[in-house]
């Protein structure tokens, strides 16, 4: 009987399935059903998925509809099956760990507390460094890959994390599916690409759930190997929907002092990408005026969010001290 659904987006990725897949078939935990859902390939995944992996149900969409819209059709998918109790969100650039998926139920089961479990995600390169480990706070607001580029035994104790990184986590079915009763959706279509896990973290967090970080449970990655395919298209996503994302989340005093801080923020970009300063201006421009002209829709899903959330500002200005960081390497 399949517990967990695994969801995988994929979008021209043949080149990583078969050690993504090979390393499912791999694991000590068995009871899960695989779904793979097509963003409009022009690669021969498809077939190849079919060929290999008629255990893996294909869901084939006819355009690339974004990482956010495909999750949401893998969820619904996987909900369907009314036997499956956990999500697996899992990118395609990705081998498992044999225990991976046994360490992730494990926690679930036995810490009912917690509504979403990341494993430790490191860098495919080089094992003893990682690429993340869940999602962090700046005291800005904006959010971090937790531990990005540091060594591994830094990280081998479970705690509590502000968020689980879309890269690989798990989640409960039944929370998943109180937040869409709260706003209406699982992932934001809007988001397409990027900080939609934060979007997601955050709307978790002001209905009262939780995350953990399990340390035993790991899986390898190859950072951005989808993303790097369209760089300007990234940044301008990562600009764009950290702005939507801090918009619809923070309550009101956070947003006026990120608001505050955005022209240190920017300050440090202008300087990050001083090698190709006009391209990065017109991105940001492109960003605002998104967010200008999409303003009373951002705006209704924040009372949505604002409406609905159950903890309490004092609350919130803990997980500022208590997952927060100081380091300024934006979520990717």
């Amino acid at each position: 009987m399949e517990e967990v659904g695994i969801i995988i987006i994929n979008w021209n990725g043949r080149a990583y399935l078969a050690d993504c897949l090979d390393s499912l078939k791999n694991q000590t935990f068995k009871n899960f059903k695989t779904f793979l859902v097509d963003n409009g390939s022009s690669d021969d995944s498809v077939s190849f998925i079919s060929e290999n992996f008629p255990e893996v149900e294909i869901i084939r969409l006819e355009k690339n509809t974004g990482f956010a819209h495909a999750n949401n059709i893998g969820i619904g998918r996987a909900l369907s099956y009314a036997q499956i109790k956990y999500v697996l969100f899992l990118n395609n650039d990705t081998i498992a760990d044999k225990i991976f998926l046994e360490s992730l139920v494990n926690a679930a089961k036995n810490n009912s507390v917690y509504s979403a479990f990341q494993p430790k995600v490191l860098n495919f390169c080089d094992h003893s460094i990682i690429d993340n480990v869940g999602i962090a706070l700046h005291r800005s607001g904006l959010a971090f890959s937790l531990g990005f580029k540091k060594k591994t035994e830094l990280f081998n104790s479970e705690m509590e994390i502000f968020a689980a990184s879309a890269t690989a986590s798990l989640f409960s079915c039944e929370d998943l599916k109180e937040i869409k009763r709260n706003s209406g959706y699982f992932f934001d279509n809007d988001f397409f690409a990027y900080y939609e896990d934060v979007d997601l973290g955050w709307r978790l967090r002001l209905s009262g759930r939780r995350c953990l970080f399990v340390p035993n449970s790991e899986i390898y990655h190859h950072h951005s190997a989808t993303g790097c395919k369209i760089p300007s298209m990234k940044l301008f996503l990562i600009q764009r929907n950290s702005l939507l994302a801090l918009i619809k989340n923070l309550p009101s005093r956070y947003l006026a002092l990120f608001l505050i801080s955005l022209p240190f923020r920017y300050l440090y970009a202008i300087f990050k990408y001083r090698d190709n300063l006009v391209g990065f201006i017109k991105i940001l421009i492109r960003a605002w005026l998104y967010v200008i002209l999409n303003l009373f829709k951002i705006i209704r899903k924040r009372k949505d969010i604002q409406s609905s959330k159950k903890v309490s500002c004092q609350e919130i200005s803990v997980w500022f001290k208590k997952f927060k960081v100081n380091n300024y390497f934006f979520k990717s």
